[in-house]
C-alpha cells in the first residue's frame, strides 16, 4: 500500500471523524437492499459500511493494484468477500448498473480529484450519487497573520516589483520564472488551508473578524454539471469598506445527502483559501473565483 505517497492512504484521512459520521450516517440511509458501487475503494472502508448496512450487493472499484489487492484480501479478512466484488479497473472505463454510487473523491479544492466526471459517469447509468450535492460558499476575513502561516504555495507568478524599473526587464523575468514554473502556483491560484478551522476553537483569545459570507452556490451531482458556473462573486464594495489593507477570502462547502451534511471545516480536507492583497487589486471590480478542470483549482481574478 501507498501509505506514505501524496496521492495514497493516509492515515489522518481515515481517523477524520466528521468524514467517517458522514458516509457512515448517508451510507446506512442508502445501502440497504441497495446495489451500491464504492468508487476508489482504497482500504475498502466504504464498501465494507455498505455491505454492513445491508446492501445486496457491492462493487468496489480500484484502478491500483496494489490497493485493490489489498481491499480484496481485507473483504474475505473480515467475511464480507460473498457480498463484495472487487473490480480492478477506472470507473470512467466501466459500465456498472447500480442503484447507488458512493465515492470520497473528493479533496480541498473539492472537484479536484475527478469527483464530476465520476459523477457524471454514474448519473448515465441510472443510479443516486453519495454525496448529492455541494453547497459552497466564500467567507471573507479581515486579514491575520495566522492565514499567512497555513499557507505553503508560492503566492507569486507575474513579477510586480511596485516601483518603475524598466519594462524589458520586466518582462524578461516574468517570462523566465513563468517558463519554469507552472500556472499551478500562479498568484491567482487558490493556496490550501488544511485543518486550520478544526484548530481554531482551541485558541479562545484568537479573533477572527468575518466580513462577508458569499450566497451559497449549489452544486448538484445527480443533475448534468456545467463547469463554468461554478463560480463565486464577492462584490467590489464588501472588500473595500474596511480598515485594513489586506483581506483573507476562505473557500468553504458542505457535502450533503438526504439531511446528512459534511462540512469541510470539520474535516481533514480543510479549505482553499487567498490572502488578497489591497495594492495588487482594481477595487472597482468583484473579486470572482472560479473552479478550472485544468490545473484542477480555483482561480481569483481580483
Amino acid at each position: 500500500m501507498d501509505w506514505m505517497k501524496d496521492d495514497g492512504i493516509n492515515i489522518p484521512m481515515l481517523n477524520d471523524t466528521s468524514r467517517n459520521k458522514f458516509y457512515d450516517d448517508a451510507i446506512a440511509l442508502a445501502a440497504p437492499g441497495k446495489i451500491v458501487v464504492d468508487i476508489g475503494t482504497g482500504t475498502g472502508i466504504l464498501s465494507i459500511l455498505a455491505a454492513r448496512a445491508g446492501a445486496k450487493k457491492v462493487y468496489a472499484v480500484e484502478q491500483d493494484q496494489a490497493r485493490a489487492e489489498y481491499s480484496r484480501a481485507m473483504f474475505e479478512r473480515v467475511g464480507l468477500g460473498n457480498v463484495i466484488e472487487i473490480v480492478h479497473d477506472d470507473f470512467l472505463n466501466t459500465n456498472i448498473p447500480a442503484d447507488i454510487y458512493v465515492s470520497e473523491t473528493i479533496n480541498t479544492q473539492i472537484f479536484g480529484e475527478g469527483v464530476l466526471e465520476i459523477a457524471e459517469h454514474a448519473r448515465k447509468h441510472g443510479g443516486t450519487f453519495l454525496p448529492s450535492k455541494f453547497e459552497i460558499t466564500a467567507e471573507v476575513y479581515d486579514n491575520h497573520p495566522i492565514f499567512v502561516l497555513c499557507q505553503y504555495r508560492s503566492d507569486a507568478f507575474e513579477f510586480q516589483p511596485d516601483i518603475s524599473i524598466d519594462p524589458v526587464f520586466e518582462e524578461a523575468i516574468a517570462s523566465s520564472f513563468q517558463a519554469d514554473n507552472s500556472l499551478e502556483n500562479t498568484l491567482y491560484r487558490a493556496n490550501v488551508l488544511n485543518g486550520l478551522f478544526t484548530q481554531l476553537p482551541k485558541f479562545k483569545d484568537l479573533k477572527l473578524q468575518k466580513l462577508y459570507t458569499s450566497e451559497p452556490l449549489i452544486v448538484d451531482l445527480n443533475q448534468p454539471v456545467n463547469i463554468d458556473n461554478i463560480r463565486l462573486t464577492i462584490p467590489a464594495d464588501i472588500s473595500n469598506n474596511h480598515n485594513t489593507n489586506n483581506i483573507y477570502v476562505v473557500i468553504t462547502w458542505k457535502a450533503h445527502y438526504q439531511n446528512v451534511i459534511m462540512r469541510s471545516d470539520e474535516t481533514w480536507f480543510g479549505n482553499s483559501s487567498k490572502t488578497i492583497l489591497r495594492r495588487t487589486r482594481n477595487r472597482d471590480i468583484d473579486i470572482t473565483m472560479w473552479y478550472d478542470p485544468l490545473i484542477r483549482d480555483w482561480r481569483f481574478k481580483f
